[in-house]
C-alpha cells in the first residue's frame, strides 16, 4: 500500500483508502507495541515477528532479526533487579508456557536463560526453586549457564537436588552431553540413579552420553557404563536412542573400542527396533566397518525373530526393502555374505527368496562379478541345497545376464532336474516391469539375445538348454506379439463404436 500511497497520478484512484490503510496499520502497530510485556515476548520467544527495523530495511529479515532479539535479550538480563525479579519471572514462566512441536521456536529464550543464569546464579537459582514443569524443561540451559557461572556452590547443589528428587534426570543427562563440563562420577551415579528410578528416557540420554564422549574423561568406565545402560534398555525393549545416535557429528571412539560384550548388547537392543531405516543403518555402518560379521549375524537374527506376546508382527520388517548405504560395507566380502546366507537357507528355506535371498540381493543389486562368481563357485562344487539357495537369490535379479553364469553352472549339474530347470527357465523369462503396448514382447526378445553366448558354451547340456528356450520364447514372443494385436485392434474398435454411439445420439437428439 505505501507505492499507492506516492503515486501522484493516482492511477487506481485508491490513494486515499491506501493513505488510511497505512495509517491504520501504524496505528495498530503502535498500540500493540506499547505493550512493553508483548514486545518482551516475541523478542524471546516470537516466531516470525516482526521488529523495528522491518519496516524500514527489506534486508533484516535473516541474520538481522536474530542478532536483533539476542541483543534485546541481553539488555533484559542487565534490567533484572530485586524490585522487578518477579516480573521477570512471571514472564519467563510466560514464555516457557508455549506450546512447539520442536524446539526451532526456542533458541533466543534459551540462550537467554543460560545467558541469565551465567551472570545473575543467584537470581536462577530463585527462578529454578519455584519454577513450574514448562519452565524446568529448560534445566538444561540454566544449568549450562550455572556451570560456567563461577558459583560452583550453587551449580552442584542444583545438581544434586535433581539427583534426589529425580524429576528432571534426562535434562540433567542432556546438560552433560552439551556442555563442556565433565563430572565422570556424578555421571555414574545419574546413570545408576536412572536405572533406580526406571527412567528409560534418562538411560537413553546416558547412552547417547556414552557413545559421544566413549574413552574420556567424561564417561568412567565406559565399557561398565555401556552395559549398565544397555541391560537396562534391553530389558525394556527401548530402542529410542537410535533416532538421535545416527546423526551426532562429534568424533567418537564409540565403535572403535566396543567391546564384544558391547558388540552384542548394542545389537540385541537393535534387534527390538520394527525396522531397519535410514537412522538404523548408520549405526550399523560404524558397527560393519570393524565387525562385519556380527552385523551379518544381526540379519540373521532378525530372520528367525518371532513375535513377542501382545506385539504386533506385521510392524516388523526382518530385512529392508532397500539400503541406503549400509549394503557398500555389507558387499566388501561376498564369500562371507553367502556363507551366512547359506547357513540362513539350510535352517529355512521358507520363503527365503523374499526374505533371506532380498537380503543378499538388496547387497548386490546389480548382481556384481564377484558376487556372481563366487555363486558359481558354490554350485560348482556343492550339492542340490548349494544350487537351490542359488537359485532362490537369482529369482530377484529377473533374470540379468549377470546372473547368467550361476544358470549355466546349475544346468551343467543338474540338467536332468525338472524342478531346476522350471525355476530357470522362471528366472530367465521374468522380466519386471514393462512398457508399451508390445513392452513384454520386446523384453523376451532381448532375453532370447542374451541367450545366444549360451550356444557357445563348450558343455553340451547347456547348449542344448539354450536350443530349447529360444524356441520356446520364439513362442513365447509370437504369442504375446498376436496377444497384444489383438488387445490394440479390440481397444481401437470400441473406442471407434464409442464414438458412432455418441454421434448417433447426437443426431437423435437433433
Amino acid at each position: 500500500a505505501k507505492e499507492l500511497t506516492g503515486d501522484t497520478d493516482n492511477r487506481f484512484n485508491c490513494q486515499a483508502d491506501a493513505r488510511l490503510l497505512v495509517a491504520a496499520i501504524y496505528k495498530f502497530r503502535d498500540t500493540i507495541n506499547a505493550d512493553a510485556r508483548f514486545v518482551q515476548y516475541k523478542v524471546l520467544v516470537g516466531f516470525e515477528s516482526v521488529y523495528p527495523d522491518h519496516w524500514t530495511n527489506e534486508e533484516f529479515e535473516l541474520e538481522g532479526a536474530d542478532e536483533y532479539r539476542r541483543s534485546e535479550a541481553h539488555r533484559y538480563i542487565d534490567e533484572i533487579n530485586p524490585e522487578n525479579e518477579n516480573d521477570w519471572f512471571n514472564l519467563i514462566e510466560r514464555c516457557a508456557e508455549t506450546k512447539s512441536i520442536d524446539l526451532a521456536t526456542f533458541p533466543v529464550f534459551g540462550n537467554f536463560i543460560s545467558k541469565l543464569s551465567e551472570s545473575k546464579p543467584e537470581v536462577a537459582k530463585r527462578f529454578l526453586a519455584k519454577a513450574s514443569d514448562d519452565l524446568l524443561f529448560f534445566l538444561p540451559a540454566f544449568l549450562n549457564g550455572l556451570a560456567v557461572s563461577g558459583r560452583a556452590d550453587i551449580y552442584d547443589r542444583i545438581l544434586e537436588e535433581e539427583l534426589e528428587s529425580a524429576k528432571g534426570l534426562t535434562s540433567v543427562s542432556w546438560h552433560l552431553r552439551k556442555s563442556d563440563v565433565t563430572k565422570p562420577d556424578f555421571a555414574a551415579r545419574l546413570l545408576k540413579r536412572a536405572i533406580e528410578k526406571g527412567d528409560q528416557g534418562a538411560v537413553n540420554d546416558c547412552l547417547l552420553l556414552a557413545l559421544e564422549f566413549y574413552g574420556t574423561e567424561k564417561i568412567p568406565k565406559s565399557d561398565t557404563f555401556v552395559r549398565d545402560a544397555l541391560t537396562f534398555l534391553n530389558d525394556r525393549k527401548d530402542s529410542r536412542w537410535v533416532s538421535q545416535a545416527w546423526f551426532l557429528q562429534r568424533p567418537t571412539k564409540f565403535y572403535e573400542e566396543l567391546t564384544p560384550e558391547g558388540t552384542t548388547l548394542l545389537l540385541n537392543n537393535l534387534g527390538y527396533l520394527p525396522k531397519v531405516d535410514y537412522q538404523a543403518e548408520r549405526v550399523l555402518v560404524r558397527l560393519a566397518e570393524r565387525q562385519l560379521e556380527a552385523v551379518w549375524n544381526y540379519f540373521g537374527d532378525r530372520l528367525t525373530r518371532k513375535a513377542a506376546d501382545g506385539e504386533d508382527e506385521d510392524r516388523f520388517e526382518a530385512v529392508p526393502f532397500q539400503f541406503h548405504g549400509l549394503e557398500k560395507n555389507l558387499a566388501t566380502n561376498p564369500t562371507l555374505a553367502i556363507s551366512k546366507g547359506l547357513s540362513w537357507f539350510a535352517r529355512d528355506q521358507n520363503l527365503f527368496q523374499f526374505r533371506g535371498g532380498r537380503l543378499l540381493s538388496n547387497v548386490f543389486p546389480q548382481c556384481t562379478q564377484d558376487f556372481a562368481t563366487a555363486l558359481a563357485e558354490l554350485v560348482r562344487v556343492g550339492s542340490d541345497t548349494e544350487a537351490d539357495f542359488a537359485l532362490a537369490i537369482l529369482q530377484n535379479y529377473h533374470g540379468a545376464t549377470s546372473t547368467h553364469i550361476v544358470l549355466k553352472e546349475i544346468v551343467s549339474r543338474f540338467p536332468d532336474d525338472a524342478s531346476k530347470m522350471s525355476e530357470i527357465r522362471a528366472s530367465l523369462d521374468s522380466v519386471g516391469v514393462t512398457r508399451g503396448e508390445f513392452g513384454l514382447a520386446e523384453a523376451w526378445r532381448a532375453r532370447k539375445e542374451s541367450l545366444t553366448d549360451w550356444l557357445a558354451d563348450e558343455r553340451p547340456v547347456v547348449k542344448a538348454f539354450a536350443e530349447k528356450h529360444i524356441a520356446e520364447l520364439n513362442r513365447m514372443i509370437a504369442s504375446e506379439q498376436r496377444s497384444a494385436e489383438s488387445r490394440k485392434e479390440m481397444r481401437k474398435r470400441d473406442y471407434e463404436e464409442d464414438d458412432t454411439e455418441s454421434d448417433d445420439s447426437i443426431g437423435n437428439n437433433k
